[in-house]
């Protein structure tokens, strides 16, 4: 019950609060997107609070969601237990093996996005075509997250109920923020520097020993002991690319 509870806050709350939290930290960024998603905000709620009925009428709102979670995915690593021999781009994939998939990598690749670094809602206007496995803020497949539609949901309501209702305005030092994925056991650990091909950005990972770490597509790792991995803001996880369809010479 305890672990269930722990994974309801965590996955469903927590999650969702940071993408708001990123929202408003860009909007804060840009009043000219903060303007365009406050007027439609008070053109649909008219000082009300907002409804989940709204939400079709503010495509805006969702759309600085959409990008605030592509720039500051709320997961910024997921991992996956391999359970059956493969290769992928032309690397062993082994029976026990975790894959980690740098979503935050992903997500700011110049070989998928344009100008990956702005802050460009309009990316995600209705109708954009864009590969499906390209934003995976909710991630993907079978085990996608079964909360993403009640997440955005919750996210656009309090949103578009605090924009029309307050202006916010960057006025402190910028946030750094840090990625962490640790497990319980805690051992000596190695650093790995990896540099993109497409940027120039860097990032330190920490890998505890006894594990074998793959800095490629995805990153493969043998420590089912442990790991720890910790990323700064404009760092990038991945050495080339990011996921299994996008691989690169």
């Amino acid at each position: 019950l305890v672990n269930n509870m722990q994974f309801f806050i965590v996955a469903g709350h927590e999650t969702t609060a940071l993408a708001i939290s990123w929202a408003l930290y860009l909007l804060a960024n840009s009043p000219d997107h903060q303007e365009r998603a406050r007027a439609e905000a008070r053109d649909q709620l008219g000082g009300r609070l907002a409804g989940a009925d709204d939400l079709a009428g503010m495509p805006f709102i969702s759309q600085v969601l959409e990008e605030s979670m592509r720039l500051y995915p709320p997961v910024g690593l997921l991992a996956r237990h391999v359970l059956a021999r493969d290769e992928l781009c032309g690397r062993a994939i082994n029976p026990n093996d975790i894959l980690f998939l740098p979503i935050w990598a992903l997500h700011r690749h110049e070989m998928l996005w344009e100008r990956p670094e702005h802050f460009d809602p309009e990316r995600f206007m209705p109708g954009t075509i864009r590969d499906r496995y390209q934003y995976l803020p909710f991630g993907a497949g079978p085990r996608v997250c079964v909360g993403a539609n009640f997440a955005m949901m919750q996210a656009g309501i309090i949103l578009s109920t605090l924009i029309q209702n307050f202006r916010f305005a960057q006025n402190r030092p910028l946030p750094r923020p840090v990625m962490t994925m640790t497990r319980s056991e805690r051992k000596t650990a190695s650093a790995i520097e990896c540099v993109t091909k497409t940027t120039v950005a860097r990032v330190a990972m920490q890998i505890f020993c006894n594990s074998r770490f793959i800095c490629s597509r995805v990153m493969a790792s043998r420590a089912p002991n442990g790991s720890s991995i910790n990323k700064r803001e404009g760092e990038s996880i991945s050495a080339r690319a990011i996921a299994t369809r996008c691989c690169m010479p």
